[in-house]
């Protein structure tokens, strides 16, 4: 199975890296999300930054199906899931929003940046 993740140590935690491609759709979630689930060597307390500043999604924000999904998958599999995006356009930043606003369980943190360094250090608990 390819690996989708670089993996950088800061400070004490090991930060999981994604760097996405041109385009975002349910498939590739779910596809990302299942190599890090099936992986043993994944932390089960994760921090994982996803850069998507050019990215486009291929479906539609109001789809609540498609980030409930990711949710439910998320919490099922994690003890802790600490999530920085990386975005740059006005609808990345409405779909990060959107998707942002669906969680409601602590243990599942998500924040929005607009530089990777800020988003490290809100990952590394700086």
């Amino acid at each position: 199975m390819e690996n989708y993740f670089k993996i950088k140590k800061y400070g004490d935690y090991d930060i999981f890296i994604l760097n996405e491609g041109p385009e975002i759709t349910p498939e590739i979630i779910t596809m990302q999300l299942g190599y890090l689930i099936s992986d043993p060597s994944t932390p089960k307390d994760l921090r994982l930054m996803v850069v998507a500043k050019d990215s486009i999604p291929m479906f539609d924000i109001d789809d609540k199906e498609v980030m409930q999904n990711v949710i439910d998958a998320v919490l099922k599999n994690f003890n802790t899931f600490r999530q920085a995006f990386v975005v740059k356009s006005p609808k990345n930043t409405a779909f990060t929003m959107a998707y942002k606003n669906r969680i409601s369980e602590p243990r599942y943190q998500v924040q929005i940046f607009y530089t990777e360094e800020a988003a490290i250090e809100w990952l590394a608990g700086k």
